[in-house]
């Protein structure tokens, strides 16, 4: 059975070089949206329990936004 390396190998080579760009992208948010101080700094202790409270109080205010839209149709 033939096998087409070059095709495997370019196609190993253009994931590697997307992962490079994808890591160097990730580090520029990172490093721009304040997560590397608040990780450098200690601020978050615990990565789980952080993303679970930044979870819940996203579905809260979404909680709020469904009410406070209900209520404007009712008050109008």
């Amino acid at each position: 059975m033939w096998v087409d390396y070059s095709l495997r190998i370019s196609r190993i080579f253009s994931i590697t070089l997307l992962m490079k760009k994808l890591k160097k992208e990730l580090l520029i948010i990172f490093n721009e949206s304040g997560l590397k101080e608040i990780f450098i700094n200690k601020h978050v202790k615990n990565l789980v329990g952080y993303c679970f409270s930044v979870e819940v109080s996203f579905d809260a205010n979404a909680r709020k936004n469904r009410t406070g839209k209900l209520m404007e149709g009712i008050v109008s």
